[in-house]
């Protein structure tokens, strides 16, 4: 013998069965909506930080090819506003701005910084100058951006995250010849 069905004499569901359906719906609904606003978190954050490592990637960049920077003249491995306008073009997502970001020189890994484009103060190293930057020499830019969440409104209270980007090349000074 086969299951007898109890229907209500319109042909629909019990009222019992729907009854566990929206509690079966109201217990599977919120873990589903965290589980589609994690995901686009998550999603922000890697775009962030891409863009991030994006910035310090084209500054360093800028910062270490060879010749002038076409709107000042300058020479590209002393560029400091160059530089760091290189970073801030190649992050529109993050919205990097020049706060964001340090640039320094230095002789080699373990050596000591001897330029910096930040704001200077007594005790920060000079300014980086044609004389001062040889062949060789490596220039980092680093760049930090805070990431705060804002879909999800609990994971905003938390605080934010920093992600940061640094990236070093070694700058050739002169031309090309052929």
């Amino acid at each position: 013998m086969g299951e007898v069905k109890v229907v209500d004499k319109n042909g629909g569901a019990r009222r019992e069965e729907r009854g566990a359906t929206l509690v079966e719906f109201a217990l599977v609904a919120p873990v589903f909506l965290m589980m589609f606003f994690g995901l686009f978190e998550f999603s922000r954050y890697v775009a962030t930080d891409v863009s991030v490592s994006t910035a310090a990637r084209e500054g360093a960049r800028f910062g270490s090819a060879i010749g002038d920077n076409p709107t000042s003249s300058i020479p590209r491995y002393v560029d400091c506003d160059g530089i760091i306008q290189a970073a801030v073009d190649n992050a529109p997502f993050a919205g990097v701005t020049a706060a964001d970001i340090s640039v320094t020189w230095d002789h080699g890994p373990g050596t000591e910084v001897f330029a910096d484009c930040s704001i200077q103060s007594p005790d920060s190293p000079p300014l980086p100058t044609v004389s001062t930057v040889s062949a060789g020499d490596r220039i980092t830019v680093t760049v930090i951006k805070d990431y705060q969440a804002v879909a999800i409104p609990f994971f905003s209270r938390a605080g934010t995250v920093q992600t940061i980007a640094v990236e070093t090349r070694s700058i050739f000074k002169g031309e090309v010849g052929g």
